[in-house]
C-alpha cells in the first residue's frame, strides 16, 4: 500500500514511517522539524493539504500530527483548533472526496477519568480543550468517513520511548534524574502507559486488516504516574528519592486532568490478538536497546562534525581579493548537514545502496514528477545504462541491434557518444545551432534513414533543445528520445522538467554539477518495463503475476493484489507460512499464460519459477523455459490432523454468555454438509421496541430443497431435531417457484453455523484444519451431505458446485488427499442462471465455481457417495497424475503475449519463499547485494539451459554491470536535493547579472540564447567570439586567466577531430561547419551558487577592462 504519515519527523509519526516501510511504500511530512527526505505540510494550509495529497495519491493517511501539549491548547484554543480540528478536517475532507482510509491517533483525554481505564464505547466527556478538539475530530470522522468504514480511530494514552528530542515522560525522566535534579510527579494520576513500539505495531496491525472504527490502543497496566516513575527509576538504576510526589492540584496546571484515566484493550485482543507490553518489559527493552546507545553516540559524533565543518569547511567572513582570489568556473557548495549525512551513512558500515538511496530516489523521482529514479555511480554509467537499456530483448521489435543509427551531436561530450560506440550501433553526428548551442529538427530530419532507432542529445550547458518539436518527431517516427540532462538538473521547458520529455534521462552528479554526491548520477524513466531493464543491467530484477490471480491464503481465497503483509499463504511444502513483504509494478514484456490438466489458466511474467516434474525429477523452471512435457505441480495437505471431540462456541444471552460445545458425529458432520450446500441463517426482531433485545429477537436456520428430494428434506428434519431438538415448519416458497423451504427457529443452531461456517452464499467456509481431518467417518459424511446440496449426476460424471470459491476449493482439496482429481470451471453469473420461476429463467447473483469429475475419480466418488455410477468412458481431458503429496499437470497449452503498462505483484513468504498461485506452486525466490539463500533453495533450481542445482545468485538475464555507487554518496546527495531550488535560483542570478553586462559587446560576441519556451538552470555562460571580432578567443581566455576567473572549452569541440574517435564507424550529416566555428571560438565561464555577487562583478569588471584595453568602448 502507499501510505502518507502526517507528522513523520515526530515521535510516533517517525516510528510509523520506519516500520511501515518494511513492506509498503511509505512518504512522510514535515512542518516544524525539517527531516531528510520528508514533504514540508502545513495542515492549517487546506490547499497546501491537497497539493501534497494529490502528489503522493496515498491509499491511506495516517495522522498522528497534532499539538499534543494540552495547557498550551487550553492557554490558546485558537491555536489548538486550528491545528488539532480544522488541520485534521482538511485531510478528512481529501480522504473523504478520493474514497481513501484515514487513520486518526486520538486520546484517553476525551473521558473525565472517573472511571478509567475506559472500554470503546464508553461515554466520552472531556475536561480540557485538548480533550475536547480530539472529541471534535472523532464525531467528524464518524460524520464524513463512517458510513464507507474508511476512518480509523486509535485511541492512545502517555506514550514513551527513545526519541531525539527526548520530550516524552520517560525520556525527560531519565535524562533529568541522570543530571541530578529532582522530577515532580503527581500520585493521583492513572493511566495506561504505552510504548511507541508497540502503539506503532498496532496502528500497522489494524491498517493491514482493514479495520475501522475505534479501537483502544495502549499499555496494559493501568499504573499512577508516581508508580511509573518508580518502574523507570528501577529500570535504569535511577536514584528514587529524586522522585517528588504532589497531587495534581499541587502542579496548578493550566488543564484539568482526568485523574483515572487509561484505556482497555479488550477489543483489539479480541479482535487481533494484539497484546501490549507490561512497563517494565517494556522498559527493559529499552535499556537493551542497542540504538538507545547509537543514539546518544551518534548524537555526540555529530556533534563534531558539525564543529569541525564550522572550523575547517565553513566558508570564512574575509573579503574577496581582486585579482588574487581564483573565480572558478564550478565548485561544491555545502554545508553541516552533508558531512553530517555522509558520516551517518558510514556509521553503519553497510557501504552498498541503502535507506539514503531509498529516500533520494524517492525524492527525485517526486522532484521531476516521473515514477522511476536510479542511483548509479557516475553521469557516464547512466549514459551508459540509458543506451544499453534500448538493447534488451525486453524490448521485442524496438529493441536496438548492431548497426543500428543514434543520432547525437559532433560538438558532444564523450560519455554521451561512447556508450553508442561501446553498444555496436552507430552514431549519426549533426551539426551544432550557433547561439541556442543545440541540436535542430531540421538537422534531425536531415540525418534520418531506414536505420534510425533513436536520438541521444545532451541540453548543452542548461539549455534545453527544442522538447516540444523534437519529442513529438521522435514519437511519431517510433523512435527513442534520451535527454541528457547531466547540465540541466532544474531546467524546464514549457513548464515541465528537462528529463521528463524522453523515454530515458540521465544526470550527473559530480562536483561541477548542480547537486554532488563527489561522484554519482541517475537514470530516470516513467516507463515499467524500461525501468525494469535499467535496474537489471545495474543490479538486476524480479518476476510476478498480474492482478486477478488466485492465491490460496488460510481459510480464504484472495485475488494477488489484495493479499496483506501478515497472511499466510500455502505454500509447495503443504504448510501455511506468513506473508512478509508484497511489491506491485507495472509490466511491459511478454507475459505468458500457461494452461495445465484440469487445471485454470494462468497468466505469469516471463522469468518466474514454477515448481515441475521434467523427466522424472522435481525442481524450479522459469515460465519462459516451461515446454509441453513438464507437469506443475499442486501441493495436497498430506498432513493428517485428529479429529476433535467437538465444536465449541459461546453467545451472549439476556442473563449469561452461554457456552455450547456439540460432539461431532458423522451425523452432525452431514447436516454441516447440507447446510454449506443450502443452508442460511437469518435474525429478525418481533415486539415492540424498547425491550430488551435478546428476549424479543429470534434467530432462524433454513435450508432450501427442490420439492422433489423428499429424501433429504426427511433426513435434514431428523438431525435438526437429533443435534439440536428442534422440529422444522415447512413453509411453500412465492409461486412458482418449485421448492421448499425448512425454517428452524434455534439460537444455538443460528449461532453454530454463522460463528464457524460463515454466512452468505459466497462466503461459506471450512475452518481450514477441516481439510486435514481423517476421511472416513466424519469428513466423508460432510462431503455426502454437501453433494447431495450443491452436486449433481449425468452420464459423463459427477460433478459439485458452490458460489463460495474457497468453499469449492477446500472441498477439491478434500478430495484431492483421497486422490481424486477433476476439473475445474468458474460461470460467470451471465453465463448461467440461478432458478426458474413460472418458466422463465431468473439471471444469477454469483459467479458459480464447479469441479466435475471423470472417468474413474468419479467412479471412486460414486462410493463415498453410495451410488451406482459407471461412467461411459475415460474422459480425455483428465490427465493429472498423484506423485508423491503432489498431484502433478501435464501443459497443454504456452501462449505469449506482449503487455504493455500492466499491474503485476509478487510476495515474499517467511522461511519458504514459495505459494500457490491458481493451483501451481511457485517460487519468489531474491537475494539483496550481501544476502544469500533467502529461499532455502539456492543450489535447488533448474533455470534455463544451466545444470540443475546451478547457484541462482550466480544467473544473469543481461550482459549487465554493477554500477552501484554507496550510500554514502546517497547520504550526501539527500542533503544537496534539499538545496537544489536555492542552487537553481543562485545560478539564474548570476546567469542574469553576467548577460546583462555581456549585452554592451554583442557586435564582438555571440551571446547564448534560450529558446521562448526554455527556463534554463545555467550550467555557465557561453562566450562565443565572432569571426570578425578584433581579437581571438584565444587572447579573451587568456586574459581571464590572467586575472584569475577559470574558463572551459564547450565540452569536446568536435568529437570527431578527437584522437579517440579517429577511426570509428559513424555517418556524418552535413559539413559541422558550425561545430568546427565553436571548437575555435566558444568556451564558457562559471554561475555555480557559490559565486557570490562580489566574484560576478569582478568577473564584469575584468570583462570591461579587457574592451577598454581593446580600445573597444
Amino acid at each position: 500500500m502507499r501510505i502518507l504519515i502526517i507528522g513523520a519527523s515526530g515521535f510516533l509519526g517517525n516510528a510509523l514511517y520506519h516500520d511501515f516501510q518494511e513492506s509498503h511504500d511509505v512518504f512522510g511530512t514535515y512542518c516544524h522539524t525539517k527531516a531528510p527526505g520528508l514533504l514540508f505540510l502545513d495542515i492549517t494550509d487546506k490547499e497546501n493539504v491537497s497539493a501534497v495529497l494529490d502528489l503522493v495519491q496515498p491509499d491511506v493517511v495516517v495522522q498522528p500530527a497534532a499539538q499534543p501539549w494540552v495547557d498550551f491548547c487550553e492557554q490558546k484554543p485558537e491555536e489548538s483548533y486550528s491545528v488539532n480540528v480544522a488541520g485534521a478536517q482538511h485531510v478528512i475532507d481529501w480522504c473523504s472526496f478520493h474514497a481513501k482510509k484515514y487513520v486518526f491517533v486520538s486520546t484517553d483525554y476525551i473521558f473525565d477519568g472517573k472511571d478509567g481505564p475506559y472500554l470503546e464505547d464508553a461515554v466520552p466527556a472531556p475536561l480540557n480543550v485538548y480533550g475536547k478538539h480530539k472529541l471534535l475530530v472523532e464525531g467528524y470522522i464518524q460524520q464524513k468517513l463512517g458510513s464507507v468504514c474508511l476512518g480509523l480511530i486509535c485511541r492512545t494514552t502517555t506514550v514513551y520511548g527513545w526519541e531525539k528530542a527526548g520530550k516524552n515522560f520517560v525520556a525527560k525522566f531519565i535524562a533529568t534524574l541522570r543530571s541530578g535534579n529532582s522530577f515532580t510527579v503527581p500520585h493521583d494520576q492513572f493511566a495506561t502507559p504505552t510504548h511507541v513500539d508497540d502503539l506503532s505495531h498496532a496502528i500497522i496491525t489494524l491498517v493491514e486488516k482493514n479495520a475501522s472504527g475505534v479501537y483502544h490502543t495502549a499499555g496494559s497496566s493501568c499504573i499512577s504516574r508516581v508508580g511509573f516513575a518508580e518502574e523507570i527509576a528501577s529500570a535504569f538504576s535511577l536514584d528514587k528519592s529524586l522522585i517528588k510526589s504532589v497531587s495534581t492540584p499541587d502542579l496548578k496546571q493550566p488543564a484539568q486532568r482526568p485523574l483515572k484515566g487509561g484505556l482497555d484493550c479488550t477489543k483489539i485482543y479480541q479482535e487481533f490478538g494484539i497484546v501490549f507490553r507490561e512497563p517494565r518489559a517494556a522498559l527493559d527493552a529499552m535499556k537493551e536497546q542497542q540504538h538507545y546507545q547509537r543514539h546518544y553516540m551518534k548524537k555526540s559524533i555529530f556533534q563534531q562534525v558539525k564543529s569541525f565543518y564550522h572550523a575547517v569547511h565553513k566558508p570564512q567572513q574575509t573579503s574577496f581579493v581582486a585579482g588574487q582570489s581564483p573565480v572558478v568556473y564550478a565548485g561544491r557548495v555545502y554545508d553541516e548537514k552533508e558531512l553530517v549525512n555522509a558520516v551517518d551513512a558510514s556509521l553503519d558500515f553497510w557501504l552498498t545502496l541503502g535507506e539514503y538511496d531509498k529516500k533520494f530516489c524517492k525524492q527525485f523521482a517526486l522532484f521531476l514528477g516521473l515514477r522511476y529514479a536510479l542511483l548509479v555511480n557516475s553521469g557516464s554509467s547512466a549514459n551508459l545504462l540509458a543506451i544499453s537499456a534500448l538493447c534488451s530483448p525486453l524490448l521485442g521489435e524496438k529493441q536496438l541491434k548492431p548497426g543500428d543509427e543514434v543520432i547525437t551531436l559532433a560538438a558532444g561530450f564523450p560519455t554521451t557518444v561512447n556508450p553508442i560506440i561501446l553498444n555496436n550501433l552507430v552514431p549519426v553526428f549533426v551539426d551544432i545551432s550557433l547561439g541556442t548551442y543545440d541540436i535542430s529538427l531540421e538537422e534531425i530530419k536531415k540525418a534520418m534513414s531506414h536505420k534510425t532507432k533513436a536520438i541521444f542529445v545532451a541540453h548543452t550547458l542548461g539549455m534545453p533543445f527544442a522538447l516540444d518539436s523534437i519529442s513529438a518527431f521522435a514519437r511519431e517516427n517510433g523512435l527513442f528520445l534520451i535527454e541528457d540532462c547531466c547540465d540541466a538538473l532544474g531546467s524546464t521547458y514549457d513548464g515541465k522538467y528537462a528529463g521528463t520529455f524522453g523515454d530515458i534521462a540521465t544526470f550527473s552528479f559530480y562536483p561541477a554539477h548542480h547537486i554532488t554526491m563527489g561522484e554519482g548520477g541517475a537514470v530516470v524513466t516513467d516507463k515499467p518495463l524500461l525501468k525494469k531493464i535499467l535496474e537489471s543491467l545495474r543490479d538486476w530484477g524480479r518476476s510476478c503475476f498480474p492482478g486477478g490471480v488466485k492465491i490460496n491464503v488460510r481459510e480464504s481465497l484472495k485475488n494477488i493484489e489484495d493479499v496483506q503483509v501478515g497472511d499466510l499463504v500455502y505454500t509447495h511444502n503443504g504448510v501455511y507460512l506468513k506473508v512478509t513483504k508484497l511489491t506491485g509494478r507495472e509490466y511491459s514484456g511478454q507475459m505468458y499464460h500457461i494452461k495445465a490438466g484440469n487445471a485454470k489458466r494462468i497468466s505469469v511474467t516471463s522469468d518466474h519459477p514454477f515448481y515441475i516434474i521434467r523427466d522424472g525429477k522435481f525442481q524450479w523452471v522459469n515460465s519462459n523455459a516451461l515446454i509441453f512435457g513438464d507437469y506443475l505441480l499442486e501441493s495436497i495437505p498430506h498432513k493428517d490432523v485428529p479429529t476433535p471431540k467437538g465444536f465449541c462456541y459461546s453467545y451472549n444471552t439476556a442473563y449469561k454468555r452461554e457456552k455450547v460445545r456439540i460432539p461431532i458425529t458423522p451425523d452432525l458432520m452431514r447436516l454441516i454438509g447440507y447446510w454449506l450446500a443450502e443452508g442460511s441463517v437469518s435474525l429478525g426482531l418481533k415486539g415492540k421496541s424498547g425491550y430488551k433485545e435478546n428476549k424479543y429477537k429470534y434467530y432462524r436456520v433454513e435450508f432450501s430443497f427442490h420439492s422433489d428430494e423428499k429424501k433429504y428434506i426427511d433426513d435434514v428434519c431428523q438431525l435438526m431435531h437429533k443435534i439440536f431438538g428442534i422440529s422444522g415448519v415447512f413453509l411453500n416458497r412465492k409461486k412458482g417457484f418449485k421448492g421448499v423451504s425448512l425454517q428452524f427457529k434455534t439460537r444455538k443452531g443460528y449461532e453454530f453455523f454463522s460463528q464457524i461456517f460463515n454466512t452468505g452464499a459466497s462466503n461459506k467456509s471450512l475452518p481450514d484444519h477441516m481439510v486435514n481431518w481423517k476421511f472416513y467417518g466424519c469428513i466423508s459424511e460432510l462431503v455426502l451431505g454437501y453433494w447431495r446440496g450443491d452436486g449433481s449426476i449425468d452420464s459423463q460424471g459427477i460433478h459439485f458446485g458452490s458460489t463460495s470459491e474457497i468453499l469449492i476449493q477446500q472441498i477439491r482439496r478434500i478430495l484431492l488427499r483421497q486422490q481424486i482429481s477433476g476439473s475445474y470451471y468458474e460461470r460467470k453469473p451471465e453465463n448461467h442462471t440461478s432458478s426458474i420461476v413460472n418458466n422463465k429463467q431468473i439471471k444469477a447473483k454469483h459467479t458459480l465455481f464447479q469441479i466435475k469429475y471423470y472417468g474413474k475419480m468419479a467412479e471412486k466418488i460414486s462410493t463415498i457417495l453410495g451410488l451406482n455410477f459407471i461412467p461411459r468412458k475415460e474422459n480425455s481431458n483428465h490427465k493429472a497424475q498423484f506423485i508423491s503429496h503432489y498431484v502433478a499437470y501435464p501443459i497443454e497449452n504456452i501462449e505469449k503475449e506482449y503487455v504493455n503498462d500492466v499491474k503485476v505483484y509478487n510476495m515474499e513468504v517467511e522461511n519458504d519463499h514459495s505459494y500457490h498461485a491458481g493451483f501451481f506452486a511457485v517460487h519468489n525466490c531474491w537475494c539483496s547485494p550481501g544476502v544469500s539463500n533467502t529461499c532455502g533453495k539456492r543450489f535447488g533450481w533448474k533455470l534455463g539451459e544451466l545444470p540443475l542445482g546451478y547457484d541462482h545468485k550466480y544467473i544473469y538475464s543481461h550482459i549487465g554491470y554493477n554500477l552501484k555507487p554507496i550510500d554514502i554518496q546517497a547520504a550526501i546527495g539527500v542533503a544537496q536535493l534539499e538545496k537544489l531550488p536555492s542552487f537553481v535560483a543562485s545560478r539564474k542570478k548570476n546567469f542574469s547579472l553576467l548577460d546583462v553586462n555581456f549585452q554592451k559587446y554583442e557586435k564582438y560576441l555571440l551571446l547564448p540564447q534560450k529558446h521562448p519556451l526554455a527556463d534554463p538552470s545555467w550550467f555557465g555562460y557561453l562566450i562565443t567570439v565572432r569571426q570578425d571580432a578584433p581579437f581571438t578567443k584565444k587572447e579573451f581566455v587568456a586574459y581571464l586567466e590572467k586575472h584569475k576567473i577559470s574558463t572551459r572549452e564547450l565540452f569536446g569541440g568536435n568529437l570527431l577531430r578527437q584522437p579517440a574517435y579517429k577511426d570509428i564507424i559513424c555517418r556524418v550529416v552535413g559539413d559541422l561547419k558550425n561545430t568546427d566555428f565553436i571548437m575555435h571560438n566558444t568556451f564558457f565561464i562559471g554561475v555555480y551558487p557559490g559565486l557570490t555577487e562580489e566574484h560576478i562583478n569582478y568577473m564584469n569588471k575584468v570583462v570591461d577592462d579587457f574592451f577598454v584595453e581593446k580600445g573597444l568602448c
